[in-house]
């Protein structure tokens, strides 16, 4: 904005100056004025609020000192049996926040501990001390005074002098702020600063809710708050009244500062007030600056200036008169140039998105918009279906991504007409997600070829107008579109899958293949990406809602797709990714960011669904350089994906192939396993450490590899959960171990419980109540006898399934046991929730008891939550007589462990119960 004093020589001007000067000053002033006072009396006002939420705040944090050091005294009396050997950690503790204490029995001290060594100190203080409570004593060497605490236990007095540094803390003090605490009868207990009996006077007689102003020792003015700490309550004491002060320069150096800004302000406003006055006089001057600059133009051939007046009267009226005509002459021009444009286009047969911004652009020769929208609808791929917005005062061009299906709902009253004006109003219930703002007519012009829509035009006008070739224009866009789009319908049947419009498998091997043979000089990575419980969503909502899904899924993708890297849809509901990469970290990340955005609901026919994906990852030229090679690869990475528990990525590599044909080994040998009499059952007895008696055997499966020897179950039962074995495994183990204590019960060896583990996968199958059910009655075992162990898994999916199926097998007389207590997602919801017999303390937690306290107090609180709840308690792992001490010295009622035997065989098991030699075993 240009201000020209030379204005001011015409009188007109000079009289405008005048007004506008003399009507915003003065009131301007007035105003200016009256806000000082005001502003400086609410920031005095803020100021004082503030020291007193300061004094308050300060008082609580004494209180709260205070009795956390009762508490801590009160703690130490009660724990305290021998007053001549006070537990070291409370000592450590009353170091801490008392300077010295005591304990006296009738008028003797019979323990203290005194920093200065006065042993007579506590003597004359005991002749002052109350009962109970806080009460205060006259320091020596100043006018302070020395707060003590004391309290009666155990007919034993204890006395205790606070330390002044944890009771005032000068940390909760702000800059330049003083305390000061006075009791009773205006006695100082504490003060950061002397003061005068005086101004102790007029502290106390004042209001908390009126700022005392007090001149200090030092001639300093000082400005106070106050606040009464209630102490007669909890530690019998009269009221303190805890007073914070601040140097008062420092209190109102926020309305020193306001006064010193108010002068330049004003001056400010003055100037201001001259340069609103000079503008307003220069914008009536200017409209007529402007029509005599566009008469010289127009005299000198310059059609295209444009007289630029906003005045709303005459002056406008008559600059758009001249407009007007200059616009007259150069329409001609313009609209020959936006054809040629177009037909340049097509000619040079450039992409859509160029013809678009092209087409957009030369919109703006036929009228004034000022923002328009084209849609072209794809025919042969309608996932990369898109549409143009342009913002003519921004000139912003964007392209967003829509499915022609999604179009064509939208729009189709618009396609079946010519050409349709609508209001914003009706635009928004059309396309909601375009969120129309602009207030106009909307004309919608649709594009056809052979009767068919190819694209839609939306123009937003000011005024309910167009040019009146604006037709001739459309045809030409027209032709640009057919003829651009033809010659990508082969190229679309060749290469892209029909469904959702990304790559298909022909051109991932071709697109592959070029890009492998440049691995020489850049790396790829292959991403396998195969959809989570796809098959589900078929089987349950239909193949033609999995198609749907899988549109959405590409759709999602492809808005996601990294720079220089493509996706194809391999079949089925997998998709590959490949991606020139850097690092394989690269791919990693892409990984990680693809398994979130699938991990996200997707919105389809009014249901949400929810769908992860598992991805593998394999390197060129790391992994191959061969394209099979390196599918496979990423395949396997993926399946172990899966296995390792879904919605996550796997890289590939050699010892994942290694471990793969392993894992392949090992399903194979599991299941032979029963027909070929490698699995056979061990029992480990449970010692009752109470009652120094066998309390019961757990069943656990053995594998014996004709050529490799025993292989872990551990890992074998991973691999029979993953592979579906674990059911048939299972049984077989149940059927074993009822067979053996059939038989101990025949031979009256044995008629105590067996304990069998069961997987959350056999929980979870509809068979496995009638199968146990079976296997009893076959046996003829009673199901009193029977002890089923489970673990925290499985409650996570189906917890309420779980709970009704375990509550039927204790209906039967079984117990149930949770194993591996601690290690998993143990909670104090899911214990008392479940029905549970018996809590087994895992191996882990029982190894830890020779680390020290901290280990030692979790297994305590383990066993104390059992015995509250009313379970048995288990120990598993027991293998020292330090671990077996302990136990029994905190009431686990039962062991298991190498300390006492390890799993026997049937054969040996049956030794140990005619010989359990239980007395040797408890003389460790």
């Amino acid at each position: 904005m240009r201000i020209e004093l030379s204005s001011l020589k015409s009188r007109v001007a000079r009289r405008l100056f005048r007004m506008f000067f003399f009507i915003i000053l003065v009131p301007i002033a007035l105003i200016a004025v009256g806000s000082f006072y005001k502003v400086s009396g609410l920031i005095f006002t803020d100021h004082h609020h503030h020291l007193q939420r300061a004094t308050k705040e300060y008082g609580l944090g004494i209180f709260r000192r205070l009795s956390y050091a009762h508490d801590l005294l009160l703690n130490a009396s009660q724990h305290t049996q021998d007053l001549n050997q006070i537990q070291p950690e409370y000592l450590h503790l009353l170091q801490t926040y008392f300077t010295d204490y005591a304990v006296a029995q009738g008028e003797s001290i019979i323990w203290q501990y005194t920093a200065n060594d006065n042993a007579n100190k506590w003597l004359s203080i005991l002749e002052h001390a109350p009962s109970s409570g806080v009460f205060t004593l006259q320091s020596e060497n100043t006018n302070i005074k020395r707060v003590f605490m004391t309290l009666t236990a155990q007919e034993s007095r204890w006395l205790a002098e606070l330390d002044s540094t944890y009771l005032w803390p000068e940390t909760e003090l702000s800059a330049f702020e003083e305390l000061c605490v006075i009791g009773a009868d205006s006695v100082v207990i504490f003060c950061s600063a002397p003061l005068t009996q005086e101004t102790i006077d007029l502290l106390l007689n004042t209001s908390p809710q009126t700022p005392s102003h007090w001149l200090s020792t030092q001639s300093e003015n000082m400005i106070s708050a106050s606040w009464s700490l209630f102490m007669r309550y909890q530690f019998a004491q009269d009221d303190w009244r805890i007073i914070i002060s601040k140097p008062e320069k420092v209190f109102m150096q926020s309305v020193n500062d306001f006064k010193h800004s108010f002068l330049p302000a004003i001056l400010l406003i003055f100037l201001l007030v001259v340069f609103v006055s000079l503008y307003m006089v220069r914008r009536h001057l200017k409209p007529v600056e402007e029509l005599i600059k566009g008469t010289k133009s127009l005299s000198e051939n310059k059609l295209d200036y444009k007289v630029q007046v906003d005045t709303d009267d005459e002056y406008e009226d008559l600059a758009h008169s001249f407009n007007q005509m200059t616009q007259n002459l150069t329409y001609e021009f313009e609209y020959n140039s936006a054809l040629f444009n177009i037909n340049q286009k097509i000619l040079l047969n450039e992409n859509l998105s160029s013809c678009a911004h092209s087409i957009l652009t030369e919109i703006a020769r036929f009228t004034t918009p000022s923002y328009s929208i084209l849609y072209i609808l794809n025919k042969h791929n309608p996932i990369v279906d898109r549409y143009y917005t342009y913002e003519y005062p921004s000139q912003k061009f964007t392209q967003v991504k829509q499915s022609s299906s999604e179009i064509l709902i939208q729009f189709s009253p618009v396609l079946q007409t010519e050409a349709s004006i609508c209001s914003k109003d009706e635009l928004n219930q059309l396309a909601p997600d375009l969120l129309i703002s602009k207030n106009g007519f909307y004309h919608c012009y649709p594009l056809h070829q052979d009767g068919q829509p190819i694209a839609f035009l939306i123009i937003n006008l000011p005024k309910a107008q167009l040019d009146l070739r604006f037709s001739d224009f459309l045809s030409h866009c027209t032709v640009a579109f057919n003829a651009l789009q033809r010659g990508k319908l082969l190229s679309y049947q060749a290469y892209f899958d029909r469904l959702t419009g990304v790559y298909n498998r022909s051109f991932l091997q071709e697109h592959a293949q070029k890009s492998l043979a440049l691995t020489e000089t850049q790396s790829f990575a292959l991403l396998f990406v195969d959809l989570d419980r796809f098959k589900n969503i078929n089987d349950t909502l239909g193949h033609s809602f999995g198609d749907e899904l899988l549109k959405a899924v590409a759709k999602r993708l492809m808005e996601h797709l990294p720079p220089h890297s493509f996706l194809s849809r391999f079949g089925g509901d997998e998709f590959i990714l490949l991606l020139p990469i850097s690092h394989s970290s690269d791919a990693e990340i892409i990984a990680q960011q693809w398994l979130k955005i699938l991990s996200d609901h997707f919105q389809l026919r009014g249901r949400t669904i929810n769908i992860g994906a598992s991805i593998g990852i394999a390197i060129a030229p790391d992994n191959t350089r061969e394209y099979e090679a390196l599918l496979t690869c990423a395949d396997m990475a993926m399946y172990e994906a899966k296995s390792q528990g879904r919605n996550r990525y796997c890289m590939y590599s050699e010892t994942l192939h290694n471990e793969l044909a392993r894992r392949t080994q090992l399903e194979t040998f599991l299941r032979e396993a029963v027909s070929e009499g490698y699995l056979s059952v061990h029992y480990q007895p449970k010692v009752n450490i109470q009652n120094h008696r066998l309390s019961g055997f757990e069943a656990l499966a053995r594998f014996h590899h004709p050529e490799e020897g025993f292989i872990r179950p551990d890992l074998l039962f991973q691999i029979a959960e993953e592979s579906g074995q674990v059911h048939s495994l299972g049984l077989e183990v149940m059927r074993q171990a009822f067979e053996q204590l059939k038989k101990w019960q025949v031979l009256t060896l044995w008629t105590g419980r067996m304990a069998i583990n069961v997987s959350p996968l056999q929980l979870s199958s509809p068979e496995f109540i009638s199968q146990v059910e079976s296997l009893m009655k076959e046996t003829g075992v009673k199901p009193e006898l029977i002890e089923l162990e489970i673990t925290e898994g499985v409650f996570i999916e189906n917890n309420n399934e779980a709970k009704e199926r375990l509550k039927h097998f204790q209906a039967l007389g079984m117990t149930i046991a949770m194993d591996d207590f601690g290690t998993g997602y143990s909670s104090m919801a899911y214990i008392t929730q479940l029905p549970l017999d018996n809590l087994k303390i895992d191996k882990a937690f029982i190894s830890s008891i020779k680390e020290g306290n901290k280990h030692v107090g979790i297994i305590k609180s383990m066993i104390q939550i059992g015995q509250n709840l009313g379970l048995n308690v288990t120990a598993e792992g027991v293998e020292t007589p330090e671990e077996l001490n302990f136990l029994i010295q905190h009431g686990c009622h039962d062991i298991q462990g190498y300390l006492y035997s390890k799993p026997l065989s049937a054969q040996d098991a049956e030794a140990l119960l005619i010989t359990p030699n239980l007395d040797t075993f408890f003389k460790h």
